[in-house]
């Protein structure tokens, strides 16, 4: 099963909750095991901050792609007045079914592509998608692209379609499908940078051996044994 981030960053916070209470109780905590000595967690946590600050512009970059993706599709809400590729798709349909019967074969084959690329109807939401997970619309990303190429090349062949709504131009079309091919690409490249740092502060949390979850089982387990259930030592951590 996945691990979140969420879990992560609990685990985290309560490694470093573990480690400033050990540090209250003196040289009376001295285990034998290395991976409950309070210098070994101090630097297995100290190790994970450091990936923490290493990743934050990264996930920040990812998840500005990622919303900029889903705008340049889906586009926001109609009363908010951005247009994505789906709904620029409909619209430029619109207009070619308007055209008569001479584009009627072309308006079939662009209705069909919007039927294609937006079969539900659905309405972009705001809001960032995490960077640990793909939107659905990044997962379909390729078939996306296609659509609005094929989209573009039937629009640019028509010499009847000559449109005085800028947003719906072959020209915008162009722009906004090499954007949307630019922004899968940055965040392909974005989720490469990404993918070591999240392995390696994984592989230090949520070790079997020695990872946070196993220390603060093992620290409790030692505290509770070696102070006693009555002691401040146990009452400072039997909550952590």
């Amino acid at each position: 099963m996945a691990v979140s981030q969420k879990s992560i960053a609990a685990l985290t916070t309560r490694q470093g909750n573990i480690n400033e209470a050990i540090v209250a109780m003196g040289p009376g905590y001295s285990p034998s095991t290395s991976p409950i000595q309070l210098a070994t967690m101090q630097a297995a946590h100290a190790q994970v901050l450091g990936i923490n600050v290493t990743l934050q512009p990264l996930e920040d970059a990812i998840g500005e792609a990622r919303t900029q993706l889903d705008l340049d599709v889906n586009g926001l809400v109609e009363n908010d007045g951005v247009d994505g590729l789906i709904k620029m798709m409909r619209n430029a349909t619109g207009l070619m079914e308007g055209l008569g019967v001479a584009n009627e074969s072309d308006a079939k084959r662009m209705r069909r592509l919007v039927n294609k690329a937006d079969p539900t109807g659905k309405k972009k939401v705001a809001g960032q998608t995490p960077a640990n997970t793909k939107s659905t619309i990044e997962k379909g990303i390729g078939s996306m692209i296609k659509y609005g190429q094929d989209f573009t090349s039937i629009i640019s062949t028509n010499g009847n379609y000559n449109p005085t709504d800028p947003s719906i131009t072959v020209a915008t079309f162009t722009a906004l499908v090499t954007n949307i091919k630019n922004g899968a690409k940055s965040i392909k490249t974005l989720e490469g940078q990404i993918a070591p740092p999240v392995a390696e502060r994984r592989r230090i949390v949520m070790s079997k051996v020695n990872g946070f979850e196993k220390n603060i089982s093992n620290v409790r387990r030692y505290v509770r044994n070696n102070f006693g259930r009555n002691s401040v030592e146990w009452n400072s951590i039997k909550n952590l």
